[in-house]
């Protein structure tokens, strides 16, 4: 005698999925856009970037401090000399960058610095899109109807932008920053802070990616358990 397999999602589980991935999606892809252009009006504001300090906090001050090969600390509220008629920018620590925090930011530098968040949002709002019609295939009890692997296929490309590609916008905003206050170039004390790859990402990108290989092969069963049409 067989036992009925345990179903592991109940019809209104998948339905409210089905729901909150739908408006999520919607709210992410119409609200980062909106987010974006409204950054690229605040010129002249301004703008926090993320940067790391390449040599000692003595340096900055042109004491002759010893340069550094690693990032240090630098107290919140440091001072540098103004360039033009703007206000000296500021340093504020944060968990993981420090902060450039600097007046006089230009609309290109916003919109590299919003362009992360756009990236971000506008990846997981069709990423949730796609799971979205995922869920519902599921719900209707078509789990390997054609689409659901390009879906997953698709959602995994969405989370590799949204974590690899979106955070090197804000620091190629850093870069113009610096170069605005004239301090890149050979000899700087800060540099941008480069993202370095979320290796957590990826491998969520791998298991999406995995799982799309399943419903492929799972799709695959199903027609040739079908035969020629």
């Amino acid at each position: 005698m067989t036992t009925a397999a345990k179903q592991y999602a109940r019809p209104w589980l998948l339905g409210l999925l089905e729901v909150v991935l739908g408006v999520a999606g919607l709210a992410a892809i119409v609200i980062a856009p909106v987010y974006w252009v409204n950054g690229m009006t605040q010129a002249g504001a301004g703008i926090d970037v993320p940067v790391v300090v390449v040599r000692s906090v003595d340096a900055l001050d042109g004491s002759g401090g010893r340069p550094a090969d690693v990032a240090v600390d630098l107290p919140v509220g440091t001072a540098f000399v103004s360039t033009g008629d703007v206000p000296p920018p500021q340093l504020s620590a944060t968990n993981q960058d420090l902060e450039l925090s600097s007046q006089g930011s230009t609309v290109a530098e916003w919109a590299l610095v919003r362009g992360g968040v756009l990236l971000w949002w506008g990846a997981a709002g069709v990423a949730a899109l796609l799971l979205r019609r995922v869920v519902t295939r599921v719900g209707e009890g078509r789990s390997f109807s054609g689409g659901n692997a390009r879906c997953i296929a698709g959602s995994a490309v969405c989370v590799l932008v949204a974590s690899q590609v979106a955070p090197v916008l804000p620091r190629w905003a850093a870069a113009l920053v610096l170069e605005r206050l004239g301090m890149a170039g050979a000899g700087a004390s800060l540099s941008p802070s480069w993202q370095v790859l979320d290796v957590s990402s990826l491998l969520l990108v791998g298991l999406l990616l995995a799982l799309a290989e399943a419903f492929r092969q799972g799709e695959k069963l199903v027609r040739d358990a079908e035969g020629p049409v």
